[in-house]
């Protein structure tokens, strides 16, 4: 299955509140930055990105935030897991 990853996190938060592509997992890149990864069985994640970049993303002002909400939680659990296994 494919995956499409973003470090960007008003674009995660976009693809999320939108439903386009199925939220998969938040996880710690090797440069300490956090990686959103969706599934991408057909490969759109490249078009979402560039509709975002130009201005065609529009969405429910309350949803991206809620989608914000919840992907910083997971990315601050991601970026922080290791130091709460000590």
């Amino acid at each position: 299955m494919k995956n499409y990853s973003t470090t960007r996190l008003p674009l995660a938060a976009y693809v999320h509140c939108k439903g386009l592509l199925e939220f998969a997992s938040v996880r710690k890149s090797t440069d300490a930055t956090a990686v959103f990864e969706f599934l991408d069985p057909q490969d759109h994640g490249e078009t979402l990105e560039i509709d975002f970049e130009q201005g065609r993303a529009m969405v429910d002002a309350r949803a991206f935030a809620s989608s914000e909400r919840f992907l910083k939680n997971k990315m601050y659990r991601a970026l922080h897991q290791e130091e709460t296994q000590k």
